[in-house]
């Protein structure tokens, strides 16, 4: 898998973000218990292969990778129609990242 990601995460993260705001469950769970949107997959993906940018908070020191996202690039856990507002803007704000051309994949196997 970390062969086929490797070779792929160019061309994944524009798929990643235009799929942040996908409302659509998965089988996935937060500690095994909350559902988990495939949006959010998505930004967990994002913030896994991508260099820190704009989207990282360096001052956040070791409170983790997710913990450290700014809060304008966080998606839900689980999107819903009344949290679909902030996985738009979201979704808008890695856009910009985008097309500014700020955002780097990592080229770590270990991650």
């Amino acid at each position: 898998m970390k062969e086929l990601l490797g070779r792929r995460r160019e061309r994944l993260v524009p798929i990643l973000i235009h799929n942040l705001v996908s409302s659509r469950t998965t089988d996935a769970t937060i500690d095994g218990k909350a559902e988990v949107s495939l949006g959010y997959l998505c930004f967990d993906l994002l913030c896994v292969i991508l260099k820190p940018t704009r989207w990282y908070d360096e001052d956040c020191g070791d409170c983790g990778i997710w913990a450290a996202v700014r809060p304008a690039y966080s998606v839900p856990f689980l999107i819903t129609d009344s949290n679909r507002s902030q996985a738009l803007a979201a979704r808008e704000k890695w856009l910009e990242l985008l097309e500014a051309g700020d955002l780097a994949v990592e080229n770590r196997t270990d991650r």
